[in-house]
């Protein structure tokens, strides 16, 4: 059986600045999660790439990742890797954006990250580095520790 897709997400005219207001807005919120549910004000590499989109494309994706809020599916996804990468694929061909090769994602894309903390990690990329909320802020790693891309917009 063949899922159909979202319609794909198309960027604002003026996207790069509110990409860059919004990653100014929270380049101090740090990573925090109250478990076993997801609570207003918290915040993790989801919700930051879900409110990243927002702020590009005015499209609200983030009521999708709500199910993440589930605290023994975000144990089970985050004890495997491989299993945090069907979801991230599935939540993303749900949303309409295109599998990219790292090496093609450009200003505003998603990066999944290999992160040797975390195991792994959504990003949204700036530049040579993709951005990710970390136990201080936001963090900017190396692109070249992506996994794999996807195409917003």
């Amino acid at each position: 059986m063949v899922m159909a897709t979202a319609n794909p997400i198309v960027r604002f005219p003026q996207w790069e600045a509110y990409l860059d207001g919004f990653l100014e807005k929270v380049a101090s919120r740090c990573r925090h999660l109250c478990y076993p549910l997801i609570h207003e004000g918290d915040w993790d590499c989801g919700m930051f790439v879900c409110e990243a989109i927002l702020h590009m494309t005015g499209r609200e994706v983030g009521t999708r990742i709500r199910c993440y809020s589930d605290w023994k599916l975000l144990r089970r996804l985050m004890g495997s890797a491989a299993e945090l990468e069907v979801y991230v694929f599935e939540f993303m061909r749900g949303i309409g954006a295109e599998l990219i090769p790292v090496d093609h994602a450009r200003k505003g894309d998603v990066v999944l990250l290999r992160l040797p903390q975390i195991k792994r990690a959504v990003s949204i990329k700036v530049g040579e580095t993709c951005a990710v909320p970390g136990d201080k802020g936001l963090e900017y790693v190396s692109a070249s520790l992506g996994i794999c891309a996807y195409r917003i917009g």
